[in-house]
């Protein structure tokens, strides 16, 4: 089992990246497991970033954001991580406005969250499946997605 944890702590984020195995002489005592955690740095020039999901290769996905004082609001890049201290951005097509957090990893590695307005499942590389595209006035809230690449999430009718 693998479980990510977000510290809001000088904005960096820590990932339980590996849960020690446990031997079958020590699964009938009460011994407890240990865990390894790993402090990741953010994005370069971000102030806060998030840990969303973890998968069982042991890469980790989420967001980092910084609130633009000019425009008053926040720009948010999403990162792989794989090992290490540093987060990688994902390598996504330039915006203007970036927002595009990024929610669920599977065991491919695919990613789903949201780019241009859209549930998207980034899958490399200049490969994003647009999954979710609604009427005006809908968000499109994608939260996990398993290996088939089925994604579950949430539409919210915004305004």
């Amino acid at each position: 089992m693998k479980v990510c944890i977000e510290f809001a702590l000088l904005g960096m984020f820590a990932c339980v990246a590996t849960v020690a195995s446990v031997s079958a002489a020590a699964q009938t005592t009460d011994a407890a497991p240990s865990y390894r955690l790993t402090v990741m740095q953010p994005l370069p020039g971000q102030n806060d970033c998030n840990a969303s999901s973890l998968n069982d290769r042991g890469q980790a996905t989420g967001y980092c954001m910084k609130f633009d004082e000019n425009a008053w609001e926040f720009r948010i890049w999403p990162y792989l991580w794989q090992g290490g201290s540093n987060v990688a951005p994902l390598d996504l097509p330039p915006r203007d406005f970036p927002f595009a957090p990024m929610y669920g990893i599977n065991n491919k590695g695919w990613i789903t969250g949201i780019f241009d307005a859209s549930a998207v499942i980034f899958k490399g590389p200049g490969n994003i499946e647009t999954i979710a595209h609604g009427p005006a006035g809908w968000g499109w809230f994608p939260s996990d997605i398993n290996s088939r690449g089925d994604v579950v999430g949430r539409g919210e009718h915004v305004y």
